[in-house]
């Protein structure tokens, strides 16, 4: 419905379902902008406490209210750990590392249905699995330009180097080009 449709009359059902909309999007914005200030705060006197936050951490203090930004504070001031100051801290943790290994096993399903099966005794998969999802990213839209496998991780890691390094035991340096 667009906003000069003749439907759209002042008084009529669907006027007000679009001003009920419009009241509810404003509210919520306003306890977001209310909720911003405390959390940047609160943030602030986490990294000053425990030094540079994992990302389950940032990511569980963006999704707290007002409230539980306020019961964070009191175990912080009694000396508790970053688990005690976040409500649903392990649930946080779990749902990151469970999209970061969802994430790993896509990537590899997506190299074997394009590439072939790993040969064998190939370290590619356990340099996956150090990779992080951003890199993951990468690859992923590199896969969708490359025929040549070694091309995909060109400035990552070679193929041929986790080849060779698989025979000899020991994972490859990844510091090299």
């Amino acid at each position: 419905m667009e906003w000069n449709d003749p439907e759209l009359v002042e008084g009529s059902l669907a006027w007000d379902w679009l001003e009920q909309g419009r009241a509810q999007g404003r509210a919520e914005a306003r306890a977001q902008a209310r909720a911003a200030g405390p959390r940047r705060i609160f943030l602030r006197v986490l990294r000053k406490r425990f030094g540079a936050l994992p990302p389950w951490a940032t990511k569980c203090v963006e999704a707290m209210s007002i409230e539980e930004l306020e019961r964070g504070v009191e175990p912080l001031l009694d000396g508790g750990t970053l688990e005690q100051a976040l409500p649903d801290a392990l649930a946080w943790q779990w749902l990151l590392r469970g999209r970061d290994e969802g994430a790993r096993r896509v990537f590899l399903r997506m190299f074997r249905a394009k590439f072939g099966p790993l040969p064998h005794g190939s370290m590619l998969a356990y340099y996956v699995h150090t990779m992080s999802v951003h890199d993951l990213e990468e690859l992923s839209e590199r896969m969708l330009t490359t025929e040549d496998p070694d091309a995909l991780f060109e400035g990552k890691l070679s193929l041929q180097a986790t080849h060779a390094s698989a025979r000899d035991g020991k994972p490859p340096d990844v510091s090299e080009g």
